[in-house]
């Protein structure tokens, strides 16, 4: 058995943890990235067919900015991931458009559908939502974490008494109410869009919940990646972790070495390696690296804790590869489905390929793309069905499809507890040298929240590494 040494070794995808990685190595810590065999670092690696796109844009300033210009990644994945387009939106009954990201395009766009006098006061609505208030509230986030709310209980307290009740934000309830306040069209489009930019499953859609949705409405979605933000920093980071001395170790964890507080060493299943770690983060989507640990009372409590904060239920992605040609013309790179009686479903087109095995296309007619229809259901029927509604001939013309499960994507989390209004969960776990990395850290603002809770994860990791012997 070979036995390996690193400062710190991450075990999963979670993008929480591939920034954790970066930043630690970018600070000269030796990372190792064990890329454990969950549901998404399985998926993640299916790069041409996505399962649900990352409905994410690069903001110019801020913390999250902040983030890639300590690392000197701002302008790569700003070159990543391209400018954004409007998110289409898709209901049989009276709602068939695209929300434009431009002020202009967006008044001409709601006028075509709802008339002049209606669509001007739309986004007139919509214009209170233009992400200087989000940008606001990830800056108090990225304070919390920065300062030590996560793991400092008495600073928590006095912040969460000067902040106000939970879910209710004096700053953003104006804007949520006159969206809701006549019952406008694009109302259920915010309330059902949350779904998919990661909030908790109990989050009140006339509060933080159908905020952060309507940003996201008006930000729009990445045009060069259409399989989304998310996989594409994960390959950045990765990158970026490897070239600064980082190792990927491509294996899943079978058993850990536990004394007392501390894990000392973890096994690998496939290459029999035997690694010592000095601090170990947990970037696993569901959480199942805790059920590896050795049985004891700290594991015990690590479990109740994780229970606080369990997902929300089930979600498929059905993928159908097929010609661009068989698309009707004009269909959005990303659509937001109601489906009447159902649940809503996020249509994503993207570039695709047939496996290697199944031999070349030679006609620039057959152009492939990839379909996915993802929603927070086990009905892949009702996906299917959603797919041969929007694509009338694409049924006939399929080369390949298949069905995947997509729970972890969806990252929306019950907290019977939740410590702030801002929601989310403490990296700290009961072991002095385990730290949690993941979405349920802060799961209100998707992407933006991962990269943000990142900086509470360096500093507990910071603290839990022994100093450096004397010179």
């Amino acid at each position: 058995m070979s036995r390996r040494v690193f400062d710190v070794v991450v075990v999963g995808g979670e993008l929480c943890g591939l920034v954790s990685a970066a930043l630690l190595a970018h600070a000269g810590k030796r990372v190792a990235l064990l890329e454990d065999d969950d549901r998404v670092a399985r998926v993640l690696g299916d790069r041409l067919c996505p399962v649900a796109p990352s409905l994410w844009r690069m903001p110019q300033q801020g913390p999250v900015a902040a983030v890639f210009e300590a690392l000197g990644l701002k302008a790569d994945a700003r070159r990543l991931l391209g400018d954004t387009t409007g998110l289409g939106v898709v209901d049989d009954d009276d709602l068939r458009c695209v929300v434009p990201v431009g002020e202009e395009a967006r008044v001409r766009e709601l006028s075509r559908c709802f008339g002049s006098p209606r669509g001007a006061t739309l986004a007139a609505k919509l214009e209170a939502f233009d992400g200087g208030a989000r940008a606001a509230l990830v800056a108090e986030l990225a304070t919390l974490h920065e300062e030590g709310w996560w793991f400092e209980a008495r600073r928590a307290r006095r912040r969460v008494a000067a902040l106000g009740d939970a879910g209710r934000l004096d700053g953003i309830d104006e804007g949520v109410r006159a969206l809701w306040g006549d019952g406008d069209a694009l109302a259920p489009v915010v309330g059902q869009l949350r779904h998919f930019v990661q909030c908790r499953a109990d989050a009140d859609v006339r509060g933080l919940a159908g905020f952060v949705a309507a940003t996201q409405l008006c930000a729009g979605v990445p045009t060069a990646v259409p399989m989304g933000a998310r996989p594409a920093l994960h390959d950045l980071l990765r990158h970026f972790v490897l070239h600064h001395g980082g190792e990927a170790i491509v294996d899943r964890v079978e058993s850990f070495v536990v004394d007392g507080s501390r894990v000392t060493a973890l096994t690998t299943a496939a290459q029999r390696l035997e690694i010592l770690p000095r601090v170990v983060i947990d970037a696993t989507a569901a959480r199942d690296l805790t059920t590896r640990l050795p049985p004891s009372r700290r594991q015990a409590k690590l479990l109740a804790q994780q229970g606080r904060v369990a997902d929300a239920g089930a979600a498929v992605a059905v993928r159908w590869l097929l010609p661009a040609r068989a698309l009707p013309r004009g269909m959005p790179a990303t659509l937001l489905v109601l489906a009447e009686g159902g649940p809503p479903v996020l249509v994503a087109v993207s570039p695709g390929a047939l496996p290697a095995d199944a031999g070349k296309t030679t006609h620039l007619d057959d152009r492939l793309v990839c379909v996915s229809a993802t929603a927070a259901t086990r009905d892949a029927d009702l996906l299917t069905d959603v797919l041969r509604r929007l694509i009338p001939f694409g049924d006939d013309a399929v080369r390949a499809r298949d069905v995947l499960d997509a729970h972890s994507f969806h990252g929306s989390y019950t907290a019977t507890d939740p410590p702030h209004h801002l929601g989310g969960r403490r990296p700290r776990t009961p072991f002095k040298n385990l730290v949690r990395a993941g979405r349920d850290l802060a799961p209100h603002f998707g992407i933006d929240g991962e990269i943000v809770a990142a900086r509470s994860v360096v500093t507990l990791v910071h603290r839990a590494l022994p100093p450096p012997p004397p010179r």
